[in-house]
């Protein structure tokens, strides 16, 4: 329930099975952005759906969360749902346990303003000073290779990932997924930014299970879209992927 209106430019969009003070402490670092005039939605799934969080503590004038229960199973579907409830076209993805950098919205905001042939601007995986990346039908080793978009630093145009089919119903690498089929079926353009947007809480405890179980969906993306577009580059990523697996299964 919103208490003061705001003219809402751009949404935040973030789904959550984590605690209260987590995601208490995601929502006030969202709130914290030097950006004014936007929304943001929060999906509670899983073990928040007990959340005794609610809108009113944050309404301001700058603005407003919306907290929302949903009752999906896994990721892709509580995040399609998350997108029906966005009111903006420009929507930025934060995951729960990580803090959002006060300059990220202002620049995702004013990248997709001036350049409305870029349907997702993200940040660098590894934050190095260098030109930014764009990724095209035409220019896509380096997404062909591994998954170079980082998903919780990502701005991207709601119409176009809706035009694509949203999220589908991977349980990991869903992103990875749908970067694809934005670059070679929807034939969109993807920026990469040597820039930093978010502070990342890595639990490296959960980590090596979590990581076998993404190349597992990232070894069936490649060869989805490797028999889809037979790009060369694909076959080289599909094998890189099923090597690393082959790795981390070995250390277990």
């Amino acid at each position: 329930i919103l208490v003061i209106k705001v003219n809402v430019k751009l949404s935040v969009l973030i789904a959550s099975n984590g605690t209260d003070n987590q995601i208490d402490e995601c929502v006030r670092s969202v709130l914290k952005s030097e950006f004014t005039g936007f929304e943001v939605i929060v999906i509670l799934n899983g073990k928040a759906l007990s959340s005794k969080l609610n809108s009113a503590s944050y309404d301001s004038e700058r603005a407003c969360v919306k907290f929302f229960k949903s009752h999906f199973n896994g990721l892709s579907a509580c995040l399609n749902f998350g997108l029906e409830q966005c009111q903006s076209d420009i929507v930025v993805r934060h995951d729960d346990d990580d803090l959002m950098l006060p300059h990220r919205l202002n620049i995702q905001y004013c990248l997709c303003q001036t350049n409305p042939n870029i349907s997702v601007i993200a940040e660098s995986p590894t934050h190095k000073a260098g030109s930014s990346v764009l990724l095209t039908k035409n220019n896509s080793f380096s997404i062909n290779l591994r998954n170079i978009v980082v998903h919780p630093s990502v701005a991207f145009r709601k119409s176009d990932v809706i035009e694509a089919g949203g999220y589908r119903g991977f349980s990991l690498a869903q992103d990875y997924e749908l970067w694809l089929r934005l670059i070679h079926i929807n034939h969109k353009c993807i920026k990469i930014l040597p820039l930093n947007f978010v502070k990342y809480n890595v639990n490296r405890s959960s980590q090596r299970e979590k990581r076998i179980n993404s190349l597992i969906s990232v070894v069936a993306c490649q060869l989805y879209y490797l028999l889809y577009t037979r790009k060369f580059s694909l076959l080289v990523g599909l094998m890189l992927s099923l090597v690393k697996l082959a790795c981390y299964k070995m250390r277990r």
